[in-house]
């Protein structure tokens, strides 16, 4: 629910995702315009498989292709409402956090990290969920209309 909020507030909705050779396309509605706008995303490992470089391959709205500055604006606004969401989250989790297993939230907390990457610094490919538990991300294949994410996770010591 507040994913969807948060689109909205940046004139968004109605997202739909593809997975196709190699390239992850987020389309997205515009309510103000009523046009389909779609963002195709590549992923590529640094050699040191540490980090993770997102990067937009091109922009559209329907099928026409369109210059990445005439959408960045409304793009980096939606990166910056997840940036903020991701900071409350944040705030919001309990310093005793000992549940096995991570949940669909913390699922969707790794996809907003992705998606607010799309064209900046890279991602560290390691990143904590809880006190106890963190993951790597070893792989990432789009294919056959399929997003595989290969993850690895990772048991913390607690501290006493």
């Amino acid at each position: 629910g507040s994913v969807y909020k948060m689109m909205a507030s940046v004139g968004l909705g109605g997202a739909a995702v593809a997975f196709r050779d190699g390239v992850l396309t987020l389309m997205l509605k515009s309510l103000v315009y009523n046009k389909i706008f779609s963002v195709s995303v590549s992923f590529k490992f640094l050699p040191d498989s540490q980090q993770l470089v997102v990067r937009s391959e091109g922009v559209r709205i329907g099928r026409l292709p369109i210059p990445k500055a005439l959408v960045r604006g409304q793009l980096e606004k939606l990166k910056e409402e997840l940036r903020e969401w991701l900071r409350e989250e944040k705030a919001d989790r309990s310093e005793n956090d000992l549940e096995e297993g991570f949940s669909s939230k913390e699922v969707a907390e790794l996809v907003a990290h992705v998606i607010a990457a799309i064209d900046e610094a890279p991602l560290p490919t390691e990143r904590r969920l809880k006190k106890w538990l963190s993951i790597r991300i070893e792989g990432i294949d789009v294919r056959d209309g399929r997003l595989e994410l290969h993850v690895r996770s990772i048991r913390n010591e607690l501290p006493d």
